[in-house]
């Protein structure tokens, strides 16, 4: 399903009008899970996949509703996405390989570089809420 984010940031700040005291509060919505803000960085995947498919990445478009864990296994899974499914689409390996991209991944983000438009809202919005 394709979320119109701006209509549902919209939403979402409208509600704090019904606060008694209105909390200083910043919406930011993740395009298609994490994994999108992981996309915006090809250096950090690089870095911690050094056999990345480099073909996958080149036709991902940034922040794209399209599956993107699914891209992602893709593009670093050794046999690709079947080969994650033939160990069933739902069991322990799915996620234990979701916990394992996040752990590899994460500490290579540059938060100065991330290409993710959602990724560079949220930073924007924090830095803003820090001043």
């Amino acid at each position: 399903m394709i979320v119109d984010c701006i209509a549902f940031k919209n939403e979402l700040v409208g509600l704090l009008n019904y606060c008694n005291k209105e909390p200083r509060a910043l919406f930011r919505i993740a395009v298609e899970e994490l994994k999108a803000w992981y996309l915006g960085d090809l250096a950090a995947l690089k870095f911690a996949y050094p056999d990345i498919q480099q073909d996958i990445l080149d036709n991902y478009v940034q922040d794209s509703q399209i599956g993107t864990w699914e891209i992602l296994a893709e593009a670093v899974y050794p046999g690709g996405l079947d080969a994650l499914h033939a160990k069933g689409k739902r069991s322990s390996l799915v996620l234990q390989e979701k916990a394992n991209w996040t752990k590899n991944i994460c500490p290579h983000l540059n938060v100065e570089q991330n290409q993710s438009p959602s990724f560079l809202c949220f930073r924007e919005g924090l830095r803003r809420m820090a001043i």
